[in-house]
């Protein structure tokens, strides 16, 4: 390798290492700092509320439909949902990592607009949202009164209007959530006075409808040929609380009119009382703020604190603000630790190499290597997408001493020429160039196939290995690129040549070298004696590779796992929950006695409390949630961590609060997943059975992971003992009296829930006007008296009509991946990780767990369960074959019969057309001996067809289908379909209203452009379009007609918002090119094709079939085991010792069961009975799952015998048609295309209709596989056995006159019986 030119012209080698450092500062200037990259799966969340009803309702008319559509959208990994009793709906999919989240919040709106028409008409009213979820928490802070001036209402909108909007539009953010509500002008009705004027809610909200309206009246004097022309203008919606009371409900009997005023009181509210916050004892709003994806966290963050400093100089008097949490607090803390390591490991670096060379000059070459190969990382990181975050930095401080390993080698290679006498430093670079240049390049390629292999790695542990093996990779290589390049052109002009018997002054430096060399060499010496002594003892030395081999085998099985280490990270939350149905003055009351305990911690700075949220339990009043600030670290001693404050706080909490459960838990290391660190355990029903009974197997497998040494706790937040009322309609006295059940429930939602009944302008933005009862008149029970419902003329005491009962349900209600399910969090005990914890979770649900009872991980445990284990071996096993490759490199149908059929009619119908046949015949030659040719050929064509059917078919199959799968993929221009979105052309979304078959033409169209990835920000709408594609080209013409493009530069570069926010064109012609994937058809792989029978051999049936039914087999005994075992052998009862019915029952003696029965008092008779009748009930359900699977699978088994048989049939359906088409043209003798084609597609048709009857009656399990397929086969053998006989004998079949003289016979036989009676 010739690498003079570097040497000769070293302004050249050090132009490129200075253009390289350039680069990197620049990449350094415009990376994205955050704490961890972006791993979290990409998030969409789907939002309704359903106002006024209850959790199960929610599920049901809400989420149900939700889900059935959403389930299934492209790269969704999985989905959970929670239905509130405050009538909150919330779903969340899961997509796969590196799914665009854009793309996936359109999928999943398409899949959401499916659904629209079987929501409820007040879900669609309000609204379904569909956004995705942004992952990454920078700052939480806090508007609070500190002097305790101002309303919770007035804080929450103060910020809403004057505060969040400003947030929202610091650059870098994605999203700011408000836990508040909006205002909201609320019609407390009085229930008695509605009665008195014949009123019910709907009337109210009618009345809204009509007066608080926008409208557009015109203008006076439009082309009238005068001077002026006027606007006519409407007041439009209303503002004021006095213009609300003065709406006209009514007008009286008596002249007078009826104001809103007189039926309600009006009030300017909040929108929900669901939420109070407080920090620190003071009334509050608390704001969330989540980053935007590719951004700069520490420079948002610094901007919006920049942002709340100077809003909080104009607050009103008394208003503070309060960060609550600040992300760069530890990001800061962190990066600074890795910055300190990577100063301390340069020097480190530096000294030791001055050690070892002795020589300042030689020391510096490596020393600007260094920072060469590292600041140029940056540029490279830059480009490929990356972040500057914990993993990248620690992969810099690991490639440190990687980097230097090249530099040293340039150095000392040419310190070895000068020590052979070379008088010059740059003919000695060259030389040593010229023999070191290929194995450098050799141990950066052998370097880099150690880390490159990582980023075949998908999911969150591929993310993070990306990260830090490609940075590696990334400074291995400039290393080696700055080793070719700068290194010897500064060995050349800093080196000097060696000069001999030139003695050195004695100094300390002298003296410390000279001892060093000693001990050196006397090391180096032991060293070389080692090695001789291995080299003798080969299979020692063989022996000592396979035991770390071994080792390394076990130490890797044996070594806990976890994803990431929990760390100090200067914040703590808390989750408060009460007991069901307590109110939100309790809660309150207790989450202040919490508060207490937290700010008497000396290490606590400051404390925000939500009443009515909690991060881990859901919403409603008996929740509570904490977030809790601590000093800095440096203002916390070593017994001050997080780990120990919130242990000490759970303790405390334990003595005393005792009504309440007290949480403490600190957040998860990686955002995105969950709002605890600890494992999150999603427990699923998929019986279907009660919550009940679900809550009781979920209790007992949280008691039995508590029991496992792994695991330090097990907690839910779930119960379904909230107090609730059951409502019964009686429908028959409805009726009755003329009203339906809906005018009651309608009336009990416009009280009791509320109403959305109109929208109100105030403050620059639009909230909504609710209608619902005063709450002072819907308190109990008893306030139902006082609601009455219209019956015509009159009005009816609404529980005239109703019956209540009181029950008990769950507050919220979860689903995971369509199941009910609750959520349990795990939290691995001190000195196991969470990949033990994994385990022993596994290993006691195997044990626990009932039959069609489960549990799915969720959050950040599902993704390391998922890259655990064979995940990394694999990639190291890639690693190692890499390298050795390059060690290695561097040293040397039916379609069938019915031929047969219509062939063999032709041929011999033509012979007997033309009196061939009966010149044969006549010459003494039989029809046997004219078709044995024929049956030969067939009998070939029969096998021929078998072995086709049976080893090629199969393989035509597989490519066939897997080549149309490909050829569907490769053309997604086809794939248009009328109202929905598609989104096969890779960076566009196109919507087509309609489609003209015959012309091409389609009609309003819209497109969204997302080829850079930066979001939905170029949008085309066009009246019209023709789609044309030339064959030759990987481009498709999209010529518009009609319509407009807008584009929002803004958006789309930020620093060009202010010049060019928004761009709008109009067109009446405009063509878009769109690239098509190209001509090279990319091929799936073929073996996601081999499950399908169609694809499959005899032999591969066979196995295929014998495999389905052993493990039918094997599930049937396992089935039986388990129900016999877990429900007719049970036993509940105290133990014989201590019963004297059951001691006699040991013995041998039974007892009348009814007189034992009887023995029960009423209580117990009714528990027995209670108790075998939920026996029944599981017994029932387990076994109608058990025959769902038994079903599958037959029916797969049936498949394949179906398939199995068909390689019979096919082949023998020719032989058959063979005898039946030879003779039956033989009999006709007809030839040519008219009558054998008759003939030939009427068989075949009866053909054709009784297999497919055979076949589906097979597959429904009515008749035998065999029986299906063979069916027609066997109806049309006699057939054609019949045929045969009557050709061969010359039979009359097809002459008339035969058919005439029987006919004829058979009435003269019946006249003359009938004369023979008479």
């Amino acid at each position: 390798m010739k690498l003079d030119r570097f040497i000769n012209r070293p302004v050249l080698s050090t132009v490129i290492s200075v253009l390289i450092v350039i680069l990197g500062i620049l990449g350094l200037l415009s990376l994205p700092i955050t704490q961890y990259p972006d791993i979290a799966p990409p998030t969409v969340s789907v939002r309704a509320t359903y106002t006024g009803a209850n959790a199960q309702t929610v599920l049901n008319s809400v989420i149900a439909p939700l889900e059935d559509q959403i389930n299934g959208v492209e790269n969704m990994m999985y989905m959970t949902s929670n239905a509130s009793n405050n009538g909150s709906a919330d779903i969340s999919i899961y997509f796969k990592q590196g799914t665009d989240p854009d793309m996936a919040a359109v999928n999943v709106q398409n899949r959401v607009s499916m659904a629209q028409g079987l929501l409820p008409a007040e879900v669609t009213k309000i609204g379904v949202t569909t956004q995705k979820r942004q992952n990454s928490m920078l700052i939480v802070f806090s508007v609070y009164d500190a002097e305790d001036r101002y309303d919770q209402r007035f804080i929450e909108n103060y910020a809403k209007i004057n505060l969040i909007p400003e947030v929202q539009r610091v650059p870098g953010v994605g999203d700011a959530n408000v836990l508040g509500t909006d205002y909201s002008m609320r019609i407390w009705l009085k229930p008695d006075v509605m009665a008195q004027y014949n009123l019910v809610p709907n009337d109210v909200a009618g009345v809204l409808a009509e007066q608080n309206v926008e409208a557009a009246p015109g203008s006076f004097g439009e082309q009238g040929n005068q001077s002026f022309q006027y606007t006519i203008r409407y007041k439009g919606r209303l503002q004021e609380v006095n213009e609300f009371e003065d709406m006209v409900v009514k007008a009286l009997p008596d002249g007078e009119v009826l104001r809103m005023k007189d039926i309600a009181d009006i009030e300017l509210g909040r929108l929900t009382y669901n939420f109070v916050n407080k920090v620190n004892g003071h009334s509050a709003v608390t704001c969330i703020v989540y980053q935007m994806a590719g951004t700069n966290a520490t420079e948002t963050i610094n901007n919006i604190q920049n942002l709340l400093e100077e809003t909080e100089k104009i607050l009103p008097p008394g208003l503070k603000i309060d960060v609550g949490m600040n992300a760069n607090d530890f990001l800061y803390a962190s990066i600074h630790e890795v910055l300190k390591t990577l100063i301390e490991a340069f020097i480190l670096v530096f000294i030791v190499v001055y050690i070892f060379l002795q020589d300042l000059r030689s020391t510096l070459i490596p020393a600007i290597a260094i920072p060469v190969a590292l600041i140029g990382t940056f540029f490279m990181l830059s480009l490929i997408g990356f972040s500057l975050n914990l993993l990248t930095l620690c992969a810099m401080v690991l490639a440190i001493a990687i980097v230097v390993d090249d530099a040293i080698v340039v150095v000392e290679g040419v310190h070895a020429k000068l020590d052979q006498g070379y008088k010059s430093a740059k003919l000695a670079s060259i030389d040593a160039m010229n023999e070191l240049g290929g194995a450098i390049v050799s141990i950066t390629l052998v370097m880099m196939s150690v880390f490159i292999p990582v980023s075949f790695m998908s999911g969150t542990a591929g993310t993070f290995y990306r990260q830090f093996g490609l940075t590696m990779a990334i400074s291995i290589g400039l290393s080696a690129l700055n080793a070719l390049t700068l290194s010897p052109a500064l060995c050349a002009m800093f080196l000097k040549p060696h000069e001999e018997g030139h003695e050195k002054k004695s100094t300390f430096v002298s003296r410390f070298h000279s001892s060093f060399n000693a001990a050196y060499d006397s090391l180096l010496n032991s060293y070389k004696k080692r090695v001789v002594f291995f080299i003798q003892k080969k299979w020692l030395s063989f022996g000592i590779v396979a035991g770390c081999i071994v080792l390394l085998v076990v130490l890797m099985n044996a070594t806990p796992t976890g994803m990431v280490p929990n760390e100090d990270t200067g914040t703590i939350m808390g989750a408060v929950t009460l007991p069901p149905g307590t109110s939100q003055e309790r809660t309150i009351e207790v989450m202040n006695k919490v508060d207490s305990l937290i700010a008497a911690d000396p290490a606590v700075k400051s404390r925000t409390a939500v009443i009515g949220f909690s991060f881990i339990g859901g919403q409603g009043p008996s929740y509570g949630s904490f977030i809790i600030k601590l000093k800095d670290w440096e203002e916390r001693s070593m017994m001050q961590s997080s780990d120990i404050v919130y242990g000490s706080l759970f303790m405390r909490a334990q003595k005393i609060v005792k009504d309440a459960q007290v949480l403490f838990f600190t957040p998860p290391m990686i955002p995105g997943y969950s709002a605890s660190s600890d494992i999150e355990l999603n427990m699923q029903d998929k019986t279907g059975g009660d919550l009940e009974k679900f809550f009781d197997v979920t209790k007992q497998y949280m008691a039995a992971l508590t029991a496992r040494p792994e695991i330090k706790s097990a907690q839910s937040t779930f119960n379904p003992n909230f107090p609730q009322y059951m409502i019964d309609i009686d429908a028959a006295a409805c009726k009755k009296v003329g009203i339906s059940p809906s005018d009651i429930l309608a009336t009990m939602q416009g009280y009791y829930g509320g109403l959305y009944a109109s929208n109100f302008n105030r403050f620059g933005k639009m909230y909504r006007v609710m209608v619902q009862a005063d709450p002072a008149l819907r308190t109990n029970l008893e306030s139902l008296k006082n609601i009455k419902v219209r019956n015509g003329n009159e009005m009816a005491p609404i529980s005239q009509f109703v019956s209540i009962k009181k029950v008990y349900g769950p507050d919220i209600i979860s689903r995971f991946n369509m199941y009910t399910s609750i959520k349990v969090m795990v939290a691995p005990a001190d000195g196991y990780t969470s990949g033990q914890a994994l385990k022993a979770i596994e290993e006691v649900a195997g044990t626990t767990l009932p039959t069609g009872f489960g549990y799915e991980l969720g959050g950040m445990a599902r993704e390391e369960a998922e890259t655990s284990g064979s995940t990394t071996g694999l990639i190291f096993l890639l690693c190692f074959v890499f390298v050795y490759l390059l060690l290695s490199a561097q040293y040397e149908s039916y379609i069938l019969p019915l031929a047969v059929l219509l062939s063999s009619i032709m041929t011999f119908g033509s012979l007997g057309e033309n009196y061939e046949l009966i010149a044969l015949k006549s010459a003494g030659i039989s029809l046997y001996r004219i078709m044995k040719p024929l049956i030969i050929l067939i009998i070939c064509l029969t096998v021929f067809a078998f072995v086709f059917s049976n080893n090629i078919l199969p393989v035509a199959n597989l490519k066939f289908y897997s080549l149309l799968y490909d050829i569907r993929k490769q053309k997604p221009e086809m794939s248009f379909k009328e109202g929905i979105f598609t989104n096969d052309l890779e960076g566009y979304s196109i919507k087509i209203d309609k489609i003209n078959k015959e012309t091409g033409m389609m009609y309003n169209m819209l497109i969204y452009e997302h080829k850079d990835g930066s979001g939905n920000y170029d949008v085309t709408k066009a009246d019209s379009g023709m789609m044309i594609s030339d064959a030759k080209s990987n481009l498709m013409e999209l010529v518009l007609y009609n319509g407009h493009s807008y584009t929002d530069e803004g958006m789309k570069n930020p620093s060009s918002r202010k010049t060019f926010p928004f761009r709008r064109l109009k067109f009446d012609k405009e063509t878009v090119l769109i690239e098509l994937p190209g001509t090279d058809l990319k091929r799936s792989d073929e073996d996601g094709f081999r499950s399908y029978s169609m694809m499959l051999n005899l032999k591969q049936l066979s196995h295929s079939i014998d495999s389905a039914r052993a493990a039918l087999k094997v599930r049937k005994a396992g089935d039986t085991k388990k129900l016999l075992a877990n429900n007719y052998q049970r036993s509940k009862s105290p133990s014989p010792q201590r019963d004297s019915i059951l001691a006699d029952q040991s013995r041998g003696k039974f007892s009348d069961p009814d007189s034992l029965f009887t023995a029960f008092d009423i209580e117990e008779q009714r528990r027995a009975v209670d108790n075998a009748l939920q026996y029944a009930r599981e017994v029932k359900q387990r076994n109608q799952d058990d025959l769902h699977y038994y079903v599958a699978q037959q029916e797969n088994v049936i498949k394949s015998q179906l398939e199995w048989h068909r390689k019979f049939t096919l082949s023998f359906a020719c032989f058959i048609f063979f005898f039946i088409g030879a003779p039956l043209g033989a009999i006709i003798r007809k030839g040519g295309l008219g009558m054998p084609v008759v003939v030939s597609v009427l068989l075949f048709i009866i053909y054709y209709i009784i297999s497919m009857m055979g076949e589906r009656s097979a597959r429904e399990a009515v008749i035998s596989p065999a029986a299906g397929m063979w069916i027609s086969a066997f109806i049309l053998l006699p057939l054609g056995i019949i045929l045969t006989y009557k050709s061969v004998t010359d039979s009359e079949m097809m002459n008339t006159e035969a058919y005439t003289r029987v006919f004829k016979k058979l009435i003269a036989f019946i006249k003359k019986k009938k004369n023979a009676k008479s």
